[in-house]
């Protein structure tokens, strides 16, 4: 009898270790499984840009992580390649200090001005440089534009990105740029949170293990989502149902906008105000709402250089599914980037024959 016991308790023991044994298999083959079927399914991408970690963030201009080159597949018709430079913008690798005295331009925005779901050469700023480099000017343009974020958080980019000498900034207008000012916290914050958590013993280890997996990408999906049903605020302001709080978000981008051009003017960099309209905007049926008009007043009482796309998007001759990536997404497509760049390559022009003559002039006294 005495025996009995412990032969008892380790046979439960062994009993609990097959079950515990067991039960990781399932788990580890149902996760794998899982990540198997997302990936072949090609409704979820397995890489992603990342923004930059903690201990490089403040090294470098831009916020993406340096070097990455990735091919995002958020589905097989969006397919596209990012590459993201030493500096932390979307291209090409670009000198800072400009040594080479070429004409720089950068372009600042939302996910319309980085590109999202086009390759590298199709973006906005890709095909501007293109297009004005086709003037017979040496000219740069940086891709400064990042997903998600309002004016708020472009003045922050604008700011972070001071030690890059630029001659012309263009800041992009998106027609969510209002709305998504009521935001419960701007983007630049809710980025700087996840740096510092990310950066914690043990996160960045389980992180870097997952970030480029098919499962944490939809976990991504699926927290957006839920955060989108439960904070509907920007939602509500889109659809003009406050109309204080929608004046209130108006008066306060007309602040934000003063703000840009009073800090570029103490930097002597010229500034021009792009409005880049929404699928929506193609069809001459679809009653405005007056957003367009209203922005492009706002920039013209300030006496700021605007770029209404509404016209030359238009008059292209195209459908909106030819320009913008219907039906599988409302970005734009490279064909409508193409149309975008001609249209502001045609304006710009004269001010980089002006900055090349200034830069000659310049050079001649010293």
């Amino acid at each position: 009898m005495r025996n009995r016991w412990p032969m008892r308790a380790a046979q439960r023991v062994r009993i609990l270790m097959f079950h515990c044994i067991t039960w990781t298999l399932v788990v580890v083959v149902s996760v794998l499984a899982a990540e198997v079927s997302l990936r072949m399914s090609g409704r979820m991408t397995g890489e992603s840009v990342a923004t930059a970690a903690e201990e490089v963030f403040d090294s470098i201009p831009g916020v993406f992580e340096p070097g990455q080159k990735v091919v995002e597949r958020p589905r097989p018709e969006l397919q596209h390649r990012v590459s993201i430079n030493s500096l932390g913008y979307r291209g090409r690798e670009i000198d800072a200090q400009n040594r080479s005295g070429r004409i720089r331009l950068m372009c600042i925005g939302d996910s319309f001005t980085y590109g999202s779901y086009v390759d590298d050469d199709q973006t906005l700023p890709a095909q501007l440089e293109r297009a004005l480099r086709g003037t017979g000017y040496p000219v740069d343009v940086i891709n400064a534009g990042v997903g998600g974020t309002t004016i708020v958080d472009q003045l922050y980019v604008l700011k972070k990105s001071a030690r890059v000498d630029v001659d012309i900034v263009l800041l992009v207008f998106s027609e969510n740029d209002i709305s998504d000012l009521a935001k419960d916290e701007p983007m630049y914050i809710a980025l700087e949170k996840n740096r510092r958590l990310k950066a914690r013993l043990g996160v960045r280890q389980i992180y870097s293990l997952l970030r480029n997996t098919a499962l944490f990408h939809l976990a991504l999906e699926v927290r957006g989502w839920y955060q989108g049903r439960s904070s509907n605020e920007a939602d509500r302001v889109d659809r003009g149902e406050d109309a204080h709080r929608v004046e209130a978000l108006w008066n306060r981008y007309d602040m934000l906008l003063g703000e840009v051009q009073a800090y570029l003017a103490t930097r002597s960099v010229r500034f021009v105000f792009v409005i880049f309209p929404s699928h929506y905007r193609m069809d001459f049926q679809v009653r405005s709402d007056g957003r367009i008009d209203r922005v492009e007043g706002l920039a013209k009482r300030r006496e700021v250089r605007t770029i209404n796309l509404l016209e030359p998007l238009r008059a292209a001759g195209y459908g909106a599914s030819d320009l913008y990536l219907l039906p599988y997404d409302g970005h734009p497509s490279g064909r409508g980037y193409a149309v975008a760049a001609r249209a502001i390559a045609q304006e710009l022009e004269m001010d980089v024959r002006e900055v090349a003559g200034e830069r000659r002039q310049h050079t001649l006294s010293r």
